[in-house]
């Protein structure tokens, strides 16, 4: 899972600060608020993820038509590219 720590007032992630967490199947994660994420991806084969959110969160999530920018409720999603003109690559070691 890719990750950045909080930094609000600011509306996009330090990313000097930008890491990647693997961690193994059967665990999970508590993420602090405001901290900058995208949802977990498998690395070496497919999994099933539970995600927990709050109704706030699944509601501005369900409003989505298509995959954009927004700023709703919980939920502040930005475009890397369009917004910083950046992209992440991860290599696996």
């Amino acid at each position: 899972m890719v990750m950045a720590p909080p930094n609000h007032p600011k509306e996009a992630p330090d990313l000097d600060k930008v890491q990647a967490l693997r961690f193994p199947a059967g665990h999970g994660l508590l993420l602090h608020l405001g901290t900058w994420h995208d949802f977990p991806i498998a690395c070496e084969r497919p999994v099933v993820v539970l995600t927990a959110n709050s109704e706030e969160v699944v509601e501005a999530l369900a409003s989505m038509e298509d995959a954009h920018e927004m700023n709703q409720g919980d939920v502040f999603k930005i475009s890397l590219p369009q917004r910083l003109k950046a992209e992440i690559h991860l290599e696996l070691v």
